[in-house]
């Protein structure tokens, strides 16, 4: 790592250029603005790069040099670019995922481990969220269309009859069954039961 930093001029770049290898390999993104790492971080990081520890508030890259800085360090760590085919595979493990758990957290969790597994570059948070929003759609249609096409019409037309609302409570019969037990005992357990 250091003899790739060390191939970078002037010790801002370098020291730019070392941020990003780390949050690349760390997090499998790059940093929008280097300058924006905590201080710590960028102290350590001088320290062993053996540089004094300058705050990057000055840091610029010209657009051609930050996206050819972005590829030499995509290409050393081994990562490959979130394209297509990579969007497409992670949207269908994302879908199997959600129909286990559709919630936001642990589809952001497994989409970020199953990117790091195929040292695939994280996409954009916009990306992820349009992913993880149709991952959950789809997997709640298939886990919906699971436990509905196995059933017979009488069953169906059981089910169906629970989403019918009573014009005098203003509650489907699936609502009222839903219902906690007004006071702990014995009677009332027995008539939620009924």
């Amino acid at each position: 790592d250091l003899h790739e930093v060390r191939r970078g001029r002037g010790d801002q770049n370098r020291l730019g250029y070392a941020i990003q290898l780390c949050v690349l390999r760390w997090r499998g993104h790059f940093v929008k603005d280097p300058a924006q790492v905590p201080w710590e971080v960028l102290e350590h990081i001088a320290q062993q790069l053996g540089l004094l520890a300058l705050p990057l508030k000055d840091y610029f890259l010209p657009e051609d040099t930050r996206v050819h800085q972005r590829e030499r360090l995509r290409q050393y760590l081994g990562f490959r670019r979130c394209g297509t085919q990579e969007r497409q595979e992670l949207l269908e493990q994302l879908i199997e995922q959600a129909q286990v758990s559709p919630k936001d957290n642990t589809l952001r969790t497994f989409a970020g481990q199953w990117l790091a597994e195929g040292k695939i570059i994280r996409p954009g948070k916009t990306t992820l969220t349009a992913l993880i929003q149709t991952a959950r759609e789809r997997g709640l249609q298939r886990v919906y269309e699971r436990l509905t096409d196995s059933l017979f019409s009488t069953q169906r037309e059981t089910l169906e009859s629970l989403l019918i609302v009573n014009e005098e409570t203003g509650r489907s019969r699936l609502e009222e069954l839903k219902s906690p037990a007004r006071q702990e005992s014995s009677d009332a357990l027995l008539a939620l039961i009924e």
